[in-house]
């Protein structure tokens, strides 16, 4: 919506004042032959519908047919690689593996720990529970993440008290608002 219009003195129905706005290079209608981008996909028949439905439908099916021949043919050369490693490698190779799956187990626990220990402790202190999205990002790190909870909630407190100072000051500017500063301690100090 051009609000200059209305600035202008322009016509607030629609009108462009005679300015020439909305007109194309010829000034006639910026669009004369209806070819204005659309939202959505018109489709003038069932048959064209269907037509373009099956290419969209077969295309997502071959994606997912690559991405299946793929994976497949990745585990077979895994498999033939695992079939030609000695004992001793096979052993080895078992071994990281599930030592890299009960790593992968540790970190999600560790992450789950880490989210509600910052929830119960936003709760205690008050804070909103929504503020724990402020955190995912810090979550797999335990040994910082004590500092990350100091920074993030004196900021978000720092935050609430100049909304509050901002609302109380717009609010004794109006007659009859009453005493801004009893209000703002009680406030500040909760």
């Amino acid at each position: 919506m051009n609000l200059q219009r209305f600035a202008e003195g322009g016509d607030p129905a629609g009108g462009d004042g005679g300015r020439g706005w909305g007109k194309g290079p010829n000034g006639g209608d910026p669009d004369p032959e209806g070819k204005e981008d659309k939202p959505f996909k018109a489709f003038k028949t069932e048959d064209e519908f269907n037509s373009w439905f099956d290419s969209a439908y077969d295309k997502q099916f071959e994606k997912a047919a690559e991405n299946l021949k793929a994976k497949w043919e990745k585990e077979s050369k895994e498999k033939k690689y695992y079939e030609q490693m000695t004992d001793a490698e096979k052993a080895e190779y078992d071994f990281n593996q599930k030592q890299e799956k009960l790593n992968q187990r540790e970190q999600e626990v560790t992450v789950k720990e880490n989210c509600a220990n910052i929830t119960n402790k936003l709760a205690e202190d008050g804070l909103p529970v929504s503020l724990v999205k402020a955190f995912t990002p810090a979550f797999a790190d335990t040994d910082n993440l004590e500092t990350t909870y100091k920074e993030v909630t004196e900021g978000f407190r720092e935050a609430l008290k100049q909304g509050v100072d901002k609302a109380l000051a717009n609010s004794s500017k109006t007659p009859g608002a009453g005493d801004g500063m009893a209000v703002r301690s009680l406030l500040v100090n909760q």
